[in-house]
């Protein structure tokens, strides 16, 4: 049986998007590993040597290469490995909305909508924040919506977790 996944971890990983690599759990052992895309195509189209060397003497950098190539190889050719979401399944604008419709205060909510809309969202988002001195509600409100969304996730998939959260959870 696996270890329970550290909730704190998955929240991590979840609030944490590249287009460069994805991050998967391994869920014999409640691993979380973020693998390169391009080690993956490497490993799925045959240039990477999947089998390791019989070598004893393995130097640190070559041990944590074979260990990335092991789990390319177990995302590939295994289901011992769940994805997590893709920064397109997680909507970090829906959270903003949700925040500014969490808003009591009718012209910040006001200001706060007209941010929103169209590019430059996050910025002005952001800044229309900062100005008004509720950057820590929103991160705030932004880990709670993470959190949920992971016990979600893990629940989902009946994957154990240890509730080892940083800060509790509160909204607006």
């Amino acid at each position: 049986m696996p270890l329970p996944v550290s909730l704190q971890s998955v929240v991590d990983s979840l609030s944490w998007h590249s287009d460069e690599s994805s991050t998967y759990l391994h869920k014999p052992t409640g691993e979380i590993v973020t693998i390169d895309h391009s080690l993956l195509r490497r490993v799925e189209e045959g240039e990477v040597d999947v089998e390791p060397e019989a070598d004893d003497e393995v130097a640190q950098s070559e041990v944590t290469e074979r260990d990335e190539i092991d789990h390319a190889v177990g995302i590939l050719r295994t289901d011992e490995y769940l994805a997590f979401p893709s920064e397109y399944e997680i909507d970090e604008w829906s959270m903003m909305d949700e925040f500014t419709r969490s808003v009591v205060d009718e012209p910040l909510r006001t200001t706060l909508e007209d941010a929103i809309r169209g590019r430059g969202a996050f910025r002005r988002f952001k800044d229309v924040l900062q100005a008004n001195g509720r950057v820590e509600a929103w991160y705030q409100f932004r880990d709670a919506a993470y959190q949920s969304m992971a016990r979600e996730w893990l629940a989902q998939h009946h994957v154990a977790y240890v509730d080892d959260t940083r800060s509790p959870a509160v909204g607006t």
